[in-house]
């Protein structure tokens, strides 16, 4: 997006087509032969699909993934450690295999947006407003506590079970508010910035 292309969305079913393509390359294929047709492959690869997408915008390095086996080997199932290593191969293959083919996929956006956002791309907006999010993922925290330091960027929150602790891990600090007096405190008062 940086250098002004935008790349397509990859839809669940393009996601699955690279999948397979992976899948036809292991020396030993996730499932075995079972799942060695496209028909075959499509549920099993729209739950590797969603497996590494949220890898990613954790931002799990596949090696990680493939690290997980040594640690485990004597208490998971011998098969239970074959998934792991061939989910880490789709890891490692994925993300660079559909930026080949021009597409990107939620987790790349977030990442990407995380690590390359400036200032600059508020352009006119006079405010970045960051309202309604409690769990997060590792992008998202990432690219919270990168914008949160601009002087344009607020975080607007309302108590609830863990938003202390959400907001304490981005560093937001914020004023502490009484149960149920939340309409008696000016905007400026529930808005949160992170510290430089």
């Amino acid at each position: 997006a940086r250098a002004g292309a935008v790349l397509p969305k990859a839809e669940a079913i393009d996601a699955v087509a690279l999948l397979y393509d992976i899948q036809q390359e292991q020396d030993t294929p996730l499932g075995g032969p079972a799942f060695m047709t496209l028909d075959s492959f499509l549920p099993l690869g729209l739950k590797i699909h969603r497996d590494v997408e949220e890898l990613a915008i954790e931002r799990v390095p596949p090696r990680r993934v493939a690290e997980v086996q040594p640690l485990i080997e004597e208490e998971i199932p011998a098969r239970s450690r074959e998934r792991l290593l061939a989910l880490s191969r789709f890891c490692e293959r994925f993300p660079a295999l559909a930026a080949d083919c021009n597409l990107s996929t939620r987790a790349s956006r977030y990442v990407e947006v995380a690590d390359a956002v400036e200032p600059a791309d508020l352009g006119s907006f006079q405010l970045l407003l960051f309202a309604g999010f409690s769990t997060l993922t590792r992008a998202e925290r990432d690219l919270f506590s990168r914008v949160g330091a601009w002087p344009r960027c607020r975080f607007l929150f309302q108590e609830g079970p863990g938003m202390r602790e959400t907001l304490e891990r981005l560093g937001v600090k914020h004023p502490a508010v009484p149960e149920g007096r939340l309409e008696k405190y000016s905007q400026e008062q529930l808005a949160g910035r992170l510290p430089d």
